[in-house]
């Protein structure tokens, strides 16, 4: 009889122990293996909470981004649709000008601002995250890439990095709660099938975009790294938050390829954007940045 209820009280122990909740706990032990500083784990969930606030107010508004270009119009049109559904944006009457991350300026700073080490970890953290196929594998790179970061990189460099990994962290895993309760914004790839839905079965990119996981983090990633870093009590209301969330959500809505990682690829993407801009000189800055290690070219965009 004895034996009997020992057995019945360790299993109920067991049992206990077992029923915790499928999501929270989990989500708690993935942010504490992920090991983000704290100042850079509020940044990411300070984007977050500013993406799923435009998103609320994009969807109100009623847009419908299943026909996005890369047009020069296009952009200017998303970002007006951002300042005008972004809750901080609103709240601190910011202007378009504010928010808009422009392109010559994310060059230019990455070549004055980041280190060797710095750049090279921006250009490691975009490709092994784009590459990512599965979202258990997308968060096993980040824990892997932050290990990395405190373990070879000097300390007073990291804070940059570990906010490129902690927006892509807790960005994307906004994003998809968005998409698996239905109500992210129409964009071209979910017009055809579900950004949640291919990442989790392995598909890749179409050339165009349009097909495959769209997993683009170029610009986000160097807008991020030559970002000021912002001192935690003021992150939550702080305008780079928006200026993010706009950058990672006007990537999600584009899903434009790129054909580097490196700050030469970013500025090789946004100048063939501009329609101003022949192709030829594109291409021919493209190279000459390649040899450089940095973009200056005659006649830039």
């Amino acid at each position: 009889m004895k034996k009997t209820l020992f057995v019945v009280l360790l299993t109920s122990i067991f049992l206990q122990n077992c029923s915790v909740s499928d999501d929270e706990p989990l989500q708690s032990i993935e942010s504490e293996q992920a090991n983000f500083p704290q100042q850079s784990e509020a940044f990411g969930k300070a984007v977050a909470s500013e993406i799923r606030g435009m998103v609320a107010n994009l969807n109100k508004k009623g847009v419908d981004y299943s026909k996005a270009t890369r047009s020069a119009s296009f952009k200017a049109k998303f970002y007006n649709d951002i300042k005008n559904a972004s809750p901080t944006a609103t709240k601190n009457r910011s202007t378009i000008s504010e928010i808009q991350v422009a392109s010559k300026d994310v060059v230019k700073k990455a070549r004055s601002i980041l280190s060797p080490i710095q750049s090279k970890f921006v250009e490691r953290i975009i490709k092994e995250c784009k590459t990512a196929k599965t979202e258990a594998d997308f968060e096993k790179k980040i824990i892997e890439l932050n290990n990395d970061i405190y373990a070879k990189v000097p300390k007073i460099e990291q804070e940059r990095l570990f906010n490129v990994t902690a927006v892509f962290y807790y960005g994307m895993k906004e994003i998809r709660s968005l998409e698996k309760k239905g109500i992210m914004i129409p964009t071209k790839q979910s017009s055809k099938k579900s950004y949640t839905a291919r990442i989790n079965s392995g598909g890749e990119t179409g050339s165009d975009g349009s097909g495959g996981s769209c997993s683009q983090f170029l610009a986000t990633g160097w807008a991020i790294a030559v970002g000021e870093p912002t001192p935690a009590g003021e992150i939550v209301m702080s305008i780079a938050t928006v200026i993010v969330g706009g950058v990672m959500l006007y990537e999600i809505v584009t899903c434009k390829p790129s054909p580097s990682e490196s700050i030469c690829g970013y500025a090789y993407s946004e100048c063939m954007e501009d329609v101003r801009n022949p192709q030829s000189l594109c291409y021919s800055c493209f190279e000459q940045c390649q040899g450089r290690g940095y973009w200056v070219c005659a006649g830039e965009w």
